[in-house]
């Protein structure tokens, strides 16, 4: 519900207007009764004081009209009663009254400019604070009060209106492996230096997790215990994603660089052996078949670094939604040229993943296409299950062995260069996404991709 504030201004306008022009009116009226009425010379110019202070405070120099106003009826009611001794005294009542006139307005003024100075600079912090997902906090200890500004509620999660912040209900925000340590850590680093500077695991009710960073100082009382702490909590979800995200690119960069040394170096030394041996063979046809080994060794390196270069692309692309039936088309020629037919079940089925994933999807046609022997199709479809979907990739050849289900994923094996499974479960890794083969074996092979709801979207045309 929104609540229109404009009325509530324009009613505290008009209070203020009602006061300053009522108590004007009673000094005029005052001033006419004493001196044009009554003829009296006594002192009654102290109310006068009441709309001058209350005028020029509301409305600061704008309100230099009441002063100037009761002056000049003052003086005139002076000359209609032809009291010289009166006008003297009144001028020099006049120039008193008019002069603190002009300080509470030029105090206001200065003091309205301070206001203003100090809400401009709220607002910009607020502002700076929003873009920097940063707020402030304080605990006063004795008070057992705890605040928090407007951007901490939305960091924790909680609703400003019906949430009141509690020491004690802390720990509930935290997430499992930090309720433990963190208590720990934080009474050790205020009682030692005073000083408080940790990261965070946090869970909202809905159990979104974040990360929050959270700096304070302590103040203590003369008795050397804690009065009151504050500081400040900022959410650096995005950047321990970030920090996360390289972390596992490096990995995989290191992987990369592994997978090169090791390979190049047992296929560099299978073709010096086989020179080797065609150097020292006798026979031409001896010595033409070590060379046609040792070809073949290079060409197989080639295939080797042509692989990894895939590996080049893992954690370097944002995710996407990736069309997964647009994908698969394009393999489309590719396998009816081998008699198969790819039969596609996932139209408008799209997957929130890095661009890989087309790499990934081409690998388990591939090798379809080079273990399915007799295979008639290659059949992509998904199943929902309660918290994934599963993405399944299957044909109808032999399928695979119990015992080689998990060693297929593994480095090195296969006939070819045996990166093919081992890049899909690694690329999909960083998806969040997992990769088993639960076919039955002599019936087809059945590659599962499990992915989270989340994740995947049926487009609806």
């Amino acid at each position: 519900m929104t609540i229109n504030s404009a009325p509530i201004m324009n009613l505290r306008y008009d209070w203020k207007t009602a006061a300053v022009l009522i108590s004007t009116g009673l000094a005029i009226a005052i001033t006419v009764y004493f001196h044009v009425i009554l003829d009296s010379q006594y002192v009654f110019t102290h109310f006068n004081y009441v709309p001058i202070i209350l005028a020029t405070y509301l409305y600061g120099r704008r309100g230099m009209a009441v002063p100037v106003t009761l002056v000049g009826i003052l003086l005139v009611t002076d000359l209609i009663s032809l009291d010289g001794s009166s006008l003297f005294n009144d001028l020099i009542r006049s120039t008193i009254m008019v002069l603190v006139g002009l300080v509470v307005a030029s105090m206001r003024e200065v003091s309205k400019r301070e206001e203003a100075e100090i809400e401009l600079k709220n607002m910009q912090l607020s502002e700076a604070g929003k873009i920097a997902h940063m707020g402030n906090w304080t605990v006063d200890v004795r008070e057992n009060n705890i605040t928090w500004s407007e951007e901490v509620f939305k960091i924790f999660g909680r609703d400003p209106s019906s949430y009141r912040p509690r020491a004690e209900d802390f720990l509930e925000l935290l997430s499992g492996e930090d309720r433990e340590k963190v208590p720990v850590l934080m009474d050790r680093s205020v009682r030692e230096s005073g000083h408080l500077d940790t990261d965070v695991k946090i869970v909202w009710k809905d159990g979104t997790a974040r990360f929050v960073y959270i700096l304070g100082e302590a103040k203590y009382g003369p008795d050397g215990e804690i009065v009151k702490a504050s500081g400040i909590v900022q959410d650096i979800t995005e950047r321990k994603n970030v920090e996360e995200k390289l972390r596992m690119m490096n990995a995989k960069f290191d992987l990369v660089v592994s997978i090169i040394r090791h390979d190049m170096k047992n296929l560099l030394t299978a073709t010096a052996g086989f020179l080797e041996l065609s150097k020292s063979s006798k026979t031409d046809e001896n010595r033409e078949r070590y060379v046609d080994k040792g070809l073949n060794v290079l060409g197989r390196l080639n295939d080797v670094i042509e692989e990894t270069k895939d590996f080049q692309s893992i954690g370097t692309s944002m995710p996407v939604w990736n069309d997964v039936g647009s994908i698969l088309s394009r393999f489309e020629g590719a396998v009816e040229e081998t008699g198969r037919k790819l039969d596609v079940q996932t139209d408008g089925v799209e997957i929130f993943s890095s661009p890989v994933i087309e790499k990934v999807l081409y690998n388990l046609i591939e090798n379809s296409l080079r273990h399915g022997e007799g295979a008639t199709f290659v059949r992509f479809r998904i199943e929902d299950h309660e918290n994934f979907t599963a993405l399944i990739c299957e044909d109808d050849g032999p399928g695979v062995l119990n015992e080689e289900k998990e060693m297929i994923f593994n480095k090195g094996v296969g006939k070819n260069t045996g990166l093919g499974l081992f890049f899909a479960k690694e690329a999909l890794a960083l998806d969040d996404i997992t990769i088993e083969e639960k076919g039955t074996y002599g019936q087809g092979a059945k590659f599962v991709l499990m992915v989270r709801s989340s994740s995947i979207r049926k487009r609806t045309n």
